[in-house]
């Protein structure tokens, strides 16, 4: 398990600490899973897959596709939904930052979340918004 625990943080491209952030656990006990020191126990396991969208067959045992499939226009819809609170409580002085960080977020998950409409806002720009997020709110 210990070196599929790593491949997916690399082909999600976390760091051993933002592993151990998102799964709320100390870095030193992420570690361990991932240097194979101890094993994750089975609430661990089920809440990696919940997380990252992770096969559990995939995880444990090294069989089929590394990721569930996508859960279709659902995910997209609490995606946007998600999105669309958090930007209109922000103030117009963070909803840059909030944009950026949700591009990185988008494009660190393209793997999770394939059906997600994004779209760039400008030619050649890393900047990515939500349809719903690209018009200006009011404050």
């Amino acid at each position: 398990m210990k070196d599929r625990l790593k491949t997916l943080r690399n082909v999600l491209d976390l760091t051993l600490e933002d592993m151990a952030l998102r799964l709320g656990v100390g870095q030193s006990t992420y570690n361990q899973w991932e240097y194979g020191y101890h094993a994750p126990n089975a609430k661990r396991i089920a809440q990696i897959c919940t997380t990252f969208g992770v096969r559990r067959a995939w995880l444990v045992d090294g069989e089929g596709e590394m990721f569930e499939e996508p859960r279709g226009p659902e995910l997209s819809q609490a995606v946007r939904t998600a999105a669309e609170c958090i930007y209109s409580a922000l103030r117009s002085s963070e909803k840059q930052a909030f944009l950026l960080g949700l591009s990185d977020f988008l494009t660190r998950s393209r793997a999770l979340m394939q059906d997600v409409d994004v779209k760039p806002t400008k030619k050649n720009d890393a900047t990515i918004t939500i349809d719903a997020l690209s018009e200006e709110k009011d404050d």
